[in-house]
């Protein structure tokens, strides 16, 4: 079944029960991709808390993406689960000032400036109440990922330009790029080159980006084995054939991912609900 299919099917669902879509509850818009049932958050929460990573997928520019993650956070600690954030909008290097903003040793202003030195300021409203919570509950914020210069220069020049410093920056990770991930980027981008260089470098960049963070929260889950590692990242890092990929491919680990419906870039095209664990409707 392609998510249009699923959509359609949901948006019927709640028609004949009489739920109009702007009031819709949050329990009422899961989908559970194993049989494209509507799950409530209870349920979902239950599976999840089988997982050591769960992956919730955003738009960067879309708050109620991101207010889902919030709700996804919360349900979690809210039942008994011990969890910790992994942050796609943080480098692993600003791990000291992530953990001193969560003991409270780190001010507002402070805070905001190490956000800036990491990600696009112009989003910072939109995260505020996920890092607030995280310190009001005394959640651990774990940053994933890695120098923006390198994932850019691997976008320019490709992954065999980075020299020998930028490789231990990395890791010393391997960039595969292999034929699925390929078309499905391909298609999912509308890229216009088909198999050029350039769309070479660019899945190479990807692939760069999702296996410092899978590895960096494989990591974090290994050395905390009694939590769940919630990771928020954007949609083409946080289906199934990103982030979930690089953690099973570094460690035996259970893994689910969540993925917004209402990102219209990245559901250009039907996507299959294959590339998800569950889908989070946003009318």
């Amino acid at each position: 079944m392609t998510l249009r299919e699923a959509s359609k099917i949901l948006g019927t669902i709640l028609m004949l029960i009489g739920v109009p879509h702007h009031s819709a509850t949050a329990e009422e818009l899961l989908f559970r991709v194993s049989n494209a049932g509507i799950v409530s958050m209870q349920d979902m929460v239950a599976d999840l808390r089988k997982a050591r990573i769960v992956i919730v997928g955003e738009q960067h520019d879309n708050r109620d993406h991101h207010e889902a993650q919030l709700a996804v956070i919360r349900a979690l600690r809210d039942s008994g689960a011990s969890v910790a954030v992994g942050l796609e909008m943080f480098r692993s290097d600003a791990q000291p000032k992530l953990d001193a903003w969560v003991s409270g040793n780190l001010g507002v202003a402070a805070f905001v400036e190490v956000y800036a030195d990491n990600w696009d300021t112009s989003y910072w409203p939109l995260y505020r109440d996920i890092f607030f919570y995280a310190r009001e509950a005394g959640i651990p914020l774990v940053g994933l990922n890695v120098p923006r210069s390198v994932v850019s220069q691997v976008a320019r020049r490709g992954f065999a330009s980075l020299d020998e410093h930028q490789r231990q920056q990395l890791g010393g990770i391997q960039c595969d790029v292999d034929a699925k991930y390929r078309d499905l980027l391909g298609q999912v981008m509308d890229f216009k080159e088909g198999n050029t260089p350039t769309f070479s470098r660019f899945c190479e960049a990807q692939v760069v980006w999702d296996t410092a963070m899978g590895r960096h929260a494989a990591q974090y889950a290994q050395e905390h084995p009694n939590t769940v590692v919630v990771v928020l990242a954007g949609n083409f890092h946080a289906w199934k054939y990103g982030i979930a990929k690089q953690v099973r491919e570094h460690a035996d680990l259970p893994v689910r991912v969540i993925l917004p419906s209402s990102d219209t870039g990245f559901f250009r095209y039907d996507i299959v609900l294959e590339d998800a664990d569950y889908v989070w409707w946003h009318p």
